[in-house]
C-alpha cells in the first residue's frame, strides 16, 4: 500500500527509492509483485535486468495512450509503434491491450516518451529500422542485439532452423556449419538447440 501510494504519474525510480528508503534492487521485486497482482503495468523485469533498472519511470496510462495517438497521426503502422513501445519502452503488447481496456492504470517504462518520440521520428523520416534504433531484435525464441553492422534477421529464416532441427532428429549429424553467417541468429539457435553437436560458423 505504501508503494502504491508513492507511485504516481511522472514518478521516477530515484524518487521512489528516496521516499521508501530502499535500494533499486529491493524495489524491483515489489514492483514486479504489483504487476502480477494487476496493480501496475510494467512487464519490465527483463528490461530492468538488460537495459538498466535506474531508468524506470512511471506515468499515467492515459498519457501513454494519448502519446500513442499523436505518434500514429505522424504516420507509420500501429504494429510498429507498439513494437517500439514494447522493446524500447518496456510495456509489452499484452500490457498495452490491458491499458486500452483500462486507461486508468499506471504504467512503468524504461524509456521516456521524448526518447521514444525521437526514435519514431527517425524511423519515419530517416528510414532507420526500429531494430537498429532500439538495438534489439526478437527472433525465434531469442532476443538478439542488433546494429547496422549486420542485416536484421528475417522472420522467414526462422523456418530454416525448424527444418534443420527436424532433419537432425531423423539423422543426427556429428557436426553442422552455418556458411556465410550474418547476424549469427541461425548459428546461435542451432548451438542452443544442439548442444551435443559441434558447430562451425563461417
Amino acid at each position: 500500500q505504501k508503494l502504491m501510494g508513492a507511485i504516481g504519474p511522472g514518478a521516477s525510480l530515484d524518487e521512489l527509492v528516496s521516499l521508501l528508503q530502499c535500494s533499486p534492487a529491493e524495489l524491483a521485486p515489489q514492483l514486479l509483485a504489483l504487476e502480477c497482482q494487476g496493480e501496475l503495468l510494467c512487464e519490465s523485469g527483463l528490461h530492468w535486468r538488460k537495459r538498466g533498472l535506474d531508468r524506470l519511470q512511471t506515468l499515467a496510462g492515459t498519457d501513454l495512450l494519448q502519446w500513442r495517438r499523436q505518434q500514429l497521426a505522424r504516420g507509420g503502422a500501429a504494429a510498429d509503434l507498439d513494437w517500439l513501445i514494447d522493446l524500447a519502452g518496456g510495456v509489452s503488447w499484452a500490457s498495452l491491450q490491458r491499458l486500452l481496456l483500462d486507461p486508468s492504470r499506471t504504467v512503468a517504462m524504461v524509456q521516456s516518451l521524448d526518447v521514444l518520440s525521437e526514435f519514431w521520428r527517425r524511423h519515419l523520416h530517416d528510414n532507420v529500422p526500429l531494430q537498429h534504433l532500439v538495438g534489439l531484435c526478437p527472433w525465434r525464441d531469442l532476443l538478439l542485439e542488433s546494429s547496422p553492422a549486420a542485416l536484421i534477421p528475417r522472420q522467414e529464416t526462422e523456418l530454416l532452423v525448424d527444418l534443420a532441427l527436424t532433419h537432425f532428429q531423423a539423422a543426427p549429424p556429428s557436426r553442422w556449419a552455418d556458411l556465410g553467417t550474418g547476424s549469427g541468429a541461425i548459428a546461435v539457435s542451432l548451438a542452443l538447440a544442439c548442444q551435443q553437436h559441434q558447430g562451425m560458423v563461417l
